[in-house]
């Protein structure tokens, strides 16, 4: 260095130089920094994105890094996304030089931000954008591949005050006013590190506090902290969560501790632990909806998570609280609605093509009701609760089934359930349903659409009540069912059931409307296990048992019920499998059976058991024994026993579907008819045994049966001095005779049904048989005794009328007659037909004497009778040809007193008119024919007696009656003793004086005679048949003029008239003094047209005809 150059002066010297060049420089870059950083970011801001950038002020100071934006405007695509906004920001200016920007502090007032994440995953930060996220693929795993450096942003300490954020995604809009707000720690950098962010402010109108300590955006969007959001609209995020949920409706409410993260592909997952509130609340979905005002959530915990592969998830676990809550399902339609909810515990609802529910929470609600056509249901309260419960649903879709499980304790109050389908229409209710236990349903709506159910537990109820329709209503006290019930059903699938249970029920009733029947039972048990298929062959597998106490059946067409059981039991009920059953053992104790009618009867039978039933398919079923003690038929009106047995015993019973019923054999014993038992006296008859076999019946061949045999029957009939049987009075006793007349008019509207067809082989009667009557009438009664030895009928048939049965009887009479009758009866032709053959021999006449006193005035005193008889009856007409041998008969006189009393019209003593019978072996023949209509007829043995004499001794004796009793008293006899009912029998006539209407004087007597055949005979009338002479009409002329002139009267119409008004004024003369005089019936003394006789010795007259 020279020496010039040293010499330099300072400001001459390079290195003053220099350094004045440097401080202007930087003077001049100090002052041209603000204006070129204006310019700069301008520039930066449009080019990366920015329509318009405006920086009114730019304050940096480079040594400390601070800088100041004043008056900052941006504006992307016609929208403000910075106005006017005064920006103080403490920047690390050298890490801008590597795409780095850092905020150490900044703070923001009266900014209005926007941030948009886009679909490809960039964001945008005002003008400020992103890049997007390159695509994942697996060679990006395997080798890393250079990439170009991103803008990222940090901020350690921002705040914001009176400012407004805007957040855009696709579907999703918020707008944040911010009160106050700061940002610490927060970065944009690649790298799991997170922020902290507070604030105030409102999201939508919505107030809300923030407190985050945890914040990210990149690469996932996470948000944890503490939140308040007071009734933000739901709506909000409605097009965010389509098509999963379409509408999202309602208001919502938070406050609480909650983590919110969004991975870059759009998964959502949501952590609250707090409260939470929805409003009027409306969440669907293609396969639900569910609304709600108010529903609280609070003191619990939500877990949400919304993934593609996923769908929506929801945990929750606290206590939830509703009203007016619904849930609608559109296929099948289901609706839900529940007044008010209260849910207190965890639930897990997934949400995709399905809704699925896991809860395991104590449950209750207020008058839920559950639709899902033609189905219903509702109720007071439903409560679910105890340690184990569970609830688990799933809705279903087409290839899965909708699904429902159930544990714990569930009560319902006043529940409901309806079936409207036409065909059914079913309607139940109860006052409370309990259960306890599992029960599960499944319903398949495909093309083979099917249920299932199935139940674990105990259920009790209280007050059940099913109508079905209008033909049956059902109510029942009390229920209990424990066990396990499976139950598989559906329109294309046959009902298939397994049962492992035991029932109980109290005071159950059935009303059978269409029936008019109404059945209450007061308790049932039942325990059953096995399986019932209803395919196209019912088959049953399994065993069980039941005990019925209590049962009563009553009709709406009788007051009394219709039947009383005390108790039917079943025992050791078998189902080995398929279609066979077999049941051990089924009893009866203390039925009773009322019957209304003509004559009201209870019958009561004290056991029924059948043994050992048995079904091989159910269609066919065998009984080996069905036996009955004791029944006894009751008349209600007297109390009087009608009929009784000690047992009835039927083997072998079988029976089938189509109505056949088929037994081997019915026995029973100690039979008595009216009476009190078989072995104390007093019956009217008993039988010891009796047994009927080889039985069939079907609706169209009607009852067959190979034999029916009796043993040991007695009977007793006793007439008593009124004339009526002991039988039939004692019958009479138990009738109601109002029940019979409605009865009779009732039945009278009815129409006729055919009785079904009968045909039994044999019917016999052995061993000791005995019939004992008595006839009180007579003054002297009368008993007779008739044994059986043995009697047999074979071949009846009601379908062969026309073909008779043989009749064969072998007996006694009186222990010494023996009596024999062989031939036919057709019983079953619309008129009896039959045809005997009638042997007895050795008849005491002594025991005839009643009837000869009562009849003659004469008593037998010894003597014995053969009868031989044939007997036809055909079309109602009889015919008898009666041969009577009377040996060695003897006679005895009554007191005359008896003799006055009875009146007796003998023309002769009987002893003496015997006496002309009598052969040399003192015998006496008779052969009496009787024929003539049945109705008309009144047959007996004394009547073939009386009637024999009477037409042997009159022709015997006529002279000595015609001259001892003058003319009217034989016929008299003969009209009383033999005409009755046989032929028309003419009595003497009532003669009077020529032209004369008059009674003839002395013929009281007569016509107290009159008057008493038509006393003693009710049944017997009177023909007054008047008679005139032709020469009754010259009053002037005699019979002996007549007699002298051949020529008979030509009488004139004037004459003839009032000869046939002479004639009736007799007869009418006749009928009013048998009328007035004695009583007489008027309508029993018919008046006959008056004839008039030209022979000269008739008589004028009025003939009495029977």
């Amino acid at each position: 260095m020279t020496n010039r150059q040293m010499n330099k002066p300072f400001r001459q010297k390079t290195w003053f130089l220099i350094l004045c060049g440097f401080l202007l420089s930087l003077t001049a870059f100090l002052i041209i920094l603000p204006v070129a950083s204006k310019y700069y970011l301008s520039k930066w801001l449009i080019d990366n994105g920015a329509d318009k950038a405006v920086i009114e002020h730019v304050r940096i100071n480079p040594f400390t890094g601070k800088a100041g934006l004043q008056g900052v405007t941006v504006q992307i695509g016609g929208a403000t996304v910075l106005a006017d906004a005064d920006i103080t920001v403490d920047i690390a200016m050298l890490q801008l030089f590597g795409k780095r920007a850092v905020v150490q502090s900044s703070i923001l007032k009266g900014i209005s931000l926007d941030i948009e994440l886009y679909k490809d995953g960039r964001m945008r930060f005002g003008s400020y954008t992103t890049s997007p996220a390159p695509p994942a693929s697996p060679a990006a795993t395997e080798q890393s591949q250079p990439q170009h450096s991103l803008w990222s942003f940090s901020a350690n300490h921002i705040e914001m005050a009176d400012s407004t954020v805007r957040f855009t995604m696709p579907d999703l809009h918020l707008t944040l006013k911010v009160d106050h707000a700061s940002l610490t720690k927060f970065t944009t950098a690649p790298g799991d590190k997170s922020g902290a962010f507070t604030l105030s402010g409102t999201i939508n109108g919505a107030p809300v506090t923030v407190d985050l300590q945890t914040l990210r955006i990149t690469p996932e969007i996470v948000a944890k902290g503490d939140v308040h959001v007071a009734d933000f609209a739901l709506n909000n995020l409605s097009a965010f969560l389509q098509p999963t949920l379409r509408p999202f409706t309602g208001s919502a409410s938070v406050d609480g501790k909650t983590m919110f993260r969004m991975t870059d592909t759009g998964d959502i997952f949501v952590d609250y632990n707090g409260m939470l509130s929805v409003d009027r609340g409306h969440i669907a979905g293609r396969s639900f909806s569910v609304k709600g005002a108010p529903v609280r959530w609070e003191k619990g915990k939500i877990h949400f998570s919304m993934t593609e592969k996923e769908g929506i998830k929801v945990d929750v676990n606290g206590r939830l609280t509703g009203k007016d809550i619904g849930v609608d399902i559109p296929d099948p339609v289901i609706k839900v609605r529940g007044p008010a909810v209260d849910i207190n515990g965890e639930v897990k609802v997934t949400i995709d093509d399905t809704v699925k529910v896991d809860a395991t929470t104590g449950l209750a609600l207020k008058k839920p009701t559950f639709s899902m056509p033609p189905l219903s249901a509702g109720m007071k309260s439903l409560v679910w609760q105890g340690k184990n419960r569970r609830i688990h649903f799933s809705s279903g879709t087409k290839n899965t089934p909708i699904a429902v499980t159930v544990e714990g304790q569930l009560i319902a109050e006043q529940p409901t359930f309806a079936d409207q389908d036409p065909e059914i229409r079913l309607a139940t209710k109860s006052e409370r349903i309990s259960w306890n236990g599992a029960i599960s349903y499944e319903a398949e709506m495909g093309k083979r659409p099917q249920s299932a159910v199935k139940t674990l537990g105990k259920l009790t109820g209280k007050g059940l009540v099913i109508s079905l329709a209008d033909s049956l209503h059902y109510t029942q006290k009390s229920l209990t069912n424990s066990g396990r019930i499976n139950v598989d059903f559906g329109p294309k699938i046959p009902l298939q059931l397994q049962l492992d249970t035991t029932i109980a029920g109290k005071d159950i009733s059935f009303n059978l409307k269409g029936a008019g029947l109404t059945i209450h039972q007061q308790s049932i048990d039942i325990t059953n296990k096995g399986k019932i298929s209803l395919k196209k062959n019912l088959t049953v597998q399994g065993t069980g048992s039941l005990k019925a106490n209590g049962l009563t059946i009553n009709s709406t067409k009788q007051k009394s019920p219709l039947a009383d059981l005390k108790q039917f039991t079943i025992e050791a009920v078998q189902a080995p499998g398929g279609s066979t059953i077999t049941i051990g053992k089924a009893t009866a104790d203390d039925l009773a059976i009322q019957v209304d009618g003509s004559m009201p009867l209870a019958v009561s039978v004290p056991n029924i058991t059948v043994h050992d039933l048995h079904s091989t398919d159910l269609k066919t079923y065998t009984i080996a024994r069905v036996t009955a003690q004791t029944p006894i038929i009751t008349a209600k009106k007297n109390n009087a026993k009608l009929t009784g047995l000690n047992s009835l015993e039927i083997r072998h019973l079988a029976a089938d579907s189509a109505g056949r019923i088929s037994i081997d054999r019915i026995n029973f014993d100690d039979l008595f008819f009216l009476g009190t038992s078989q072995k104390t006296g007093g019956n009217i008859c008993t039988i010891g045994g009796a047994a009927l076999s080889k039985i069939d019946w079907n609706s169209k061949s009607g009852l067959r049966g190979d034999s029916l045999s009796f043993s040991d029957l007695f009977c007793t009939l006793v007439r008593e001095k009124d004339g009526g049987l002991v039988l039939a009075k004692r019958l009479a006793a138990m009738r109601d005779p109002a029940a019979g007349k409605s009865t009779k008019k009732k039945t009278s509207q009815d129409p006729k049904t055919e009785a079904p067809p009968i045909a039994l082989a044999k019917v016999t009667l052995r061993g000791k048989n005995a019939i004992h009557f008595e006839d009180h009438t007579l003054e002297v009664p009368f008993t007779s005794n008739l044994g059986i030895k043995t009697l047999q009928i074979e071949g009846l048939d009601s379908k062969k009328p026309d073909k008779p049965a043989s009749l064969r009887m072998m007996g006694t009479l009186e222990k010494r007659a023996p009596l024999k009758i062989t031939g036919t009866i057709a019983p079953f032709l619309q008129e009896l037909a039959l045809k005997l053959h009638i042997s007895l021999k050795n008849y005491p006449l002594s025991h005839l004497s009643a009837y000869t006193v009562q009849a003659v005035g004469v008593a037998l005193a010894s003597g014995s009778m053969r009868l031989t008889s044939d007997i036809s009856l055909k079309k109602r007409q009889l015919d008898m040809k009666n041969e009577v041998v009377l040996q060695q008969l003897k006679t005895s006189t009554i007191s005359k007193e008896l003799a006055k009393k009875l009146d007796n019209k003998l023309p002769v003593p009987l002893d003496s008119a015997l006496a002309m019978l009598r052969d040399r072996k003192d015998t006496i023949t008779l052969n009496v024919p009787l024929s003539g209509p049945i109705d008309k007829l009144s047959v007996g043995i004394s009547d073939i007696l009386i009637t024999a004499l009477g037409k042997a001794i009159v022709p015997a004796a006529s002279g000595y009656l015609v001259y001892a009793l003058g003319p009217y008293g034989a016929l008299a006899w003969v009209g009383m003793e033999v005409g009755s009912r046989i032929l028309e029998v003419r009595l003497p006539p009532v003669v009077f004086k020529p032209g004369d209407d008059g009674l003839p004087e002395k013929s009281e007597d007569y016509f107290k005679r009159l008057a008493k055949i038509l006393q003693d005979k009710p049944e017997v009338d009177f023909r007054l048949c008047p008679k005139v002479s032709a020469w009754e009409a010259d009053p002037d002329r005699t019979k002996k003029d007549e007699k002298k002139n051949d020529k008979p009267i030509q009488l004139s119409d004037r004459d003839r008239n009032r000869l046939m008004e002479l004639g009736q004024k007799r007869a009418q003369n006749v009928k009013e003094h048998l009328v007035e005089q004695y009583g007489c019936d008027k309508d029993r003394l018919l008046i006959c047209t008056t004839r008039i006789e030209k022979d000269a010795s008739a008589k004028p007259r009025v003939d009495i005809r029977m």
